[in-house]
């Protein structure tokens, strides 16, 4: 049940900072460097897709080990910078690598973004469920 939980928990804050951090912070870079190529409305689909894979890696990879071995929100948090930054690096880079109107500015604001967001949180949610499951 804690896994579950962990899954939940890092879905929803994740999502929750990222919907803010979108608008105010990455849209605005990508509007100036990509302009007409972005879509008026996002595929809902994929970002679907997306908000529940993307928590499912971090279980995986992240909490669960980390839950398991009794670490605490501090300790999570550099491992979970690193997959943020390999998972959004993996996109950033690769665009990089193919797109000509993608720039080094797009790479370096949305790897970090992608680094922080997961960092704050998966130590949200382990502090969360941590907190929740040690009462009982």
């Amino acid at each position: 049940m804690p896994l579950v939980a962990l899954y939940f928990a890092f879905g929803l804050i994740f999502f929750g900072i990222d919907m803010v951090g979108i608008p105010l912070l990455i849209l605005p870079e990508f509007e100036a460097a990509l302009g007409d190529l972005l879509i008026e409305e996002p595929r809902l689909d994929a970002a679907l897709l997306f908000y529940l894979l993307y928590p499912a890696g971090m279980l995986g990879f992240v909490l669960a080990p980390a839950f398991r071995s009794g670490r605490g929100p501090v300790a999570v948090a550099a491992p979970a910078a690193g997959f943020g930054l390999v998972a959004y690096g993996t996109y950033e880079l690769t665009n990089l690598a193919t797109l000509a109107p993608w720039t080094w500015r797009l790479t370096a604001i949305d790897m970090a973004w992608g680094a922080a967001l997961s960092a704050v949180s998966a130590a949200l949610a382990l502090a969360l469920v941590g907190a929740v499951f040690a009462r009982r």
